[in-house]
């Protein structure tokens, strides 16, 4: 066992390596009434829209709902993984200036004065 699995206060395993059928009992058992009322919400959402039947443009019903995303799978993934690259892109640029603006602002010159102007902006919470 290492020391990332010993709980401090008893130096036995941590509670995220104790998970037994037992444990996994309790487990259940504490989000049941979470699972309860989100899928009571979504039978309620379904009822509703069957009963008063409310057109699919308005308020669409959770089947309906499902029907279509398996349907459109193909062009989730698609888009899905487009806006990936995009925000692992954009992560990528953040974590560059990241890296360079703290060499740079020891830097003489422009540099300095850039990042000297930056700095000295009134931030929105002066506490933090």
């Amino acid at each position: 066992m290492t020391e990332g699995n010993v709980r401090p206060d008893t130096g036995g395993p941590s509670r995220s390596m104790t998970y037994t059928s037992r444990g996994l009992a309790q487990l259940f058992i504490r989000w049941l009434p979470a699972i309860l009322i989100i899928a009571g919400a979504v039978g309620l959402w379904e009822g509703v829209v069957a009963v008063r039947d409310i057109p699919n443009w308005k308020l669409p019903a959770p089947s309906g709902i499902g029907e279509e995303l398996w349907d459109s799978r193909g062009l989730l993934l698609d888009h899905t993984w487009v806006t990936l690259k995009e925000a692992l892109v954009g992560f990528g640029i953040a974590l560059g200036g990241g890296i360079v603006s703290p060499d740079s602002s020891s830097c003489r010159g422009r540099w300095n004065g850039l990042s000297t102007h930056w700095s000295s902006a009134p931030r929105p919470f002066p506490g933090l």
